[in-house]
C-alpha cells in the first residue's frame, strides 16, 4: 500500500471532509553518476571556499540571497524554519470555478485523494456537485513545508484528485512579436482549409497507453547492449528543415493523401 504524502480534511462551509493525499505520477527518468574516465570511480564533489582555497564543513554553511553582485543577505537554518509556514491538516476550498476557465498551463503536479473511513458520503457528495456543476475547488494547503495553490477535481471512476497549481506570476509570457510580421503570416482560407481536413483525418480518441517515452527505452536498450560487450554505431540524426511558405499547400496535400492511404 503506498504511503499517503498528505493527510488532513477538506473544509467546505461548515462540512469537513477528512481525506489522504497519494503521489498520482512518478517520472521514471535514468540516471547517470559522473565517473573518471581512467578508472570508472565516481566523482566526488566537496564545498571549497574560494577565498580560504578550502573544504568548508556543513556547520559552517549558511544560506544567502544576492541583493547586489557579491552582495548577500544571510539567513541561518532557525531563521528560515521561522519563515517556513504553519503546517496545517486543512485544504480550505476559497473558490469554485468551471475547469474550462483554468489555463492547462497553471496545472503542475497530480495528487489522488481518498476519503478516510467513515466519510466516503461527504466524498461522493462534494464529487457529485461538482461534476453536476461542472467546477473544479480551488484551495490552499500546506504541503511539504510551503504553502500551495490546488485544485481539486472530479475524476471518471468517482474519484477526486488534488492538482498543485503555479501562481499567476510563476508563468512567462513570450516576447511580443512585430505586428507586420504576423500580419504577413496569416493563413490563407484555401490552407486553413486543408489543415482542418488533415486534423479531421487525424483526430483519434485519446489512449495515454499509445504514447512511449521512446528516449528512455532507446537509452534502456543502449545501456543492455554495451553490458553485453556489444559495439554501439550512434546514428545520424538530422533536424528537419522547415517547410517553406510557398511550399504549405503540397505538403498539406501530400499529409492529407498519407493519412487518408492508413
Amino acid at each position: 500500500m503506498p504511503r499517503a504524502i498528505w493527510s488532513g480534511s477538506i473544509t467546505f462551509g461548515l462540512v469537513s471532509l477528512p481525506v489522504k493525499a497519494y503521489t498520482a505520477a512518478r517520472r521514471e527518468s535514468i540516471s547517470f553518476d559522473l565517473l573518471h574516465d581512467e578508472d570508472h570511480a565516481r566523482v566526488e564533489y566537496k564545498r571549497i571556499c574560494p577565498v580560504h582555497h578550502e573544504e568548508v564543513p556543513w556547520e559552517h554553511i549558511i544560506k544567502g540571497y544576492e541583493i547586489e553582485p557579491d552582495k548577500y543577505v544571510t539567513f541561518t537554518k532557525e531563521e528560515l524554519a521561522e519563515l517556513q509556514p504553519e503546517a496545517t491538516h486543512s485544504l480550505d476550498i476559497e473558490d469554485f470555478v468551471p475547469l474550462d476557465e483554468i489555463d492547462p498551463m497553471f496545472f503542475d503536479t497530480p495528487y489522488h485523494l481518498t476519503a478516510a473511513p467513515g466519510a466516503t458520503r461527504a466524498y461522493d457528495l462534494l464529487r457529485k456537485v461538482m461534476v453536476d456543476a461542472q467546477v473544479v475547488a480551488i484551495a490552499r494547503v500546506v504541503m511539504r513545508t510551503r504553502e500551495r495553490l490546488v485544485a481539486i477535481r472530479p475524476l471518471p471512476g468517482g474519484t477526486l484528485a488534488l492538482e498543485t497549481l503555479h501562481y499567476a506570476d510563476e508563468l512567462r509570457e513570450l516576447p511580443d512579436e512585430p505586428s507586420d510580421t504576423r500580419a504577413q503570416t496569416q493563413p490563407s482560407g484555401r490552407e486553413v482549409e486543408m489543415a482542418r481536413a488533415l486534423v479531421d483525418e487525424l483526430t483519434v480518441e485519446f489512449d495515454p497507453w499509445k504514447y512511449k517515452d521512446t528516449w528512455r527505452d532507446d537509452v534502456i536498450a543502449r545501456i543492455e547492449e554495451k553490458a553485453a560487450g556489444r559495439t554501439i554505431t550512434a546514428p545520424d540524426i538530422s533536424e528537419p528543415d522547415a517547410t517553406p511558405t510557398s511550399d504549405i499547400m503540397k505538403a498539406l496535400e501530400a499529409s492529407l493523401a498519407a493519412a487518408r492511404a492508413k
